[in-house]
């Protein structure tokens, strides 16, 4: 599947992470919101991929996050990692 970045209506990632510059000036930059959301929204999900964050206390990040936003809670992408970014993409 392939989406514009029209289709893409807001990041999310952990609550902890609210004060990562990189991701202030990446929805900046594209005009898209981010959402940080609390631990405990994070993990009412079961991500299918296993994740480092378990060390802040967390079942995942990526994952979960596009799960909470998304309408349908289903994922289009696994979590992929590029480098220090990690993404997933849900609808």
């Amino acid at each position: 599947m392939r989406l514009n970045l029209q289709e893409i209506t807001a990041f999310a990632s952990a609550k902890l992470k609210e004060n990562e510059r990189g991701l202030l000036e990446a929805g900046e930059l594209l005009g898209i919101p981010v959402n940080f959301l609390p631990d405990e929204v994070l993990n009412s999900y079961n991500p299918p991929s296993s994740s480092q964050a378990s060390r802040f206390g967390l079942k995942g990040v990526a994952e979960p996050a596009a799960l909470a936003l998304s309408e349908k809670h289903e994922l289009i992408c696994r979590k992929k990692v590029y480098g220090r970014v990690t993404i997933a993409i849900a609808r």
